[in-house]
């Protein structure tokens, strides 16, 4: 799905624009597939001179988890390339506001009713946006997954990612 959401999203700059459109992407996959999963992990908690190693990991672990899977599956990074992320208007507002923005849109993402299933990496509870994403998937009944629970079926099985 990352390469779709990067076409989709080639020239918006608002999270509002990214939300309708990513949407309207849904609402299409959903005719054809009856789940869909979010992979969900750490990217900013750890600081600024961990975003680019846990971004990479974020996308490690969603390419592991399309092979296991017979559905869509897709992260925060699959939306948010450096390139959408850097033309975002909201890439300019102080952090706070920033990140108050973006929790209200991974909000909106889940509540939405297309995310079926739920993927949570290893570190989420670091990560103040995916523990919020865990809550928001408990209270709407979203089948959430955790590593250990799948980590078996990885062949030839990973030690570290």
């Amino acid at each position: 799905m990352r390469a779709s959401f990067r076409n989709l999203l080639i020239n918006l700059t608002s999270l509002e624009q990214i939300h309708e459109e990513v949407m309207k992407f849904f609402t299409d996959i959903r005719k054809k597939y009856e789940k869909i999963g979010y992979v969900a992990g750490i990217i900013t908690s750890d600081g600024p001179g961990k975003i680019e190693v846990n971004r990479k990991r974020l996308i490690k672990y969603t390419d592991i988890l399309e092979g296991l899977y017979d559905f869509p599956l897709f992260s925060a990074v699959d939306i948010f390339s450096d390139e959408v992320y850097e033309r975002t208007e909201e890439k300019m507002l102080d952090a706070d506001i920033r990140e108050m923005r973006f929790a209200k849109f991974w909000g909106g993402v889940i509540r939405s009713g297309h995310v079926t299933d739920i993927f949570m990496t290893p570190g989420w509870q670091r990560s103040k946006g995916a523990t919020i994403e865990h809550q928001i998937s408990k209270e709407k009944g979203i089948e959430i997954h955790y590593w250990k629970e799948f980590v078996d079926k990885i062949q030839p099985p990973l030690n570290h990612i």
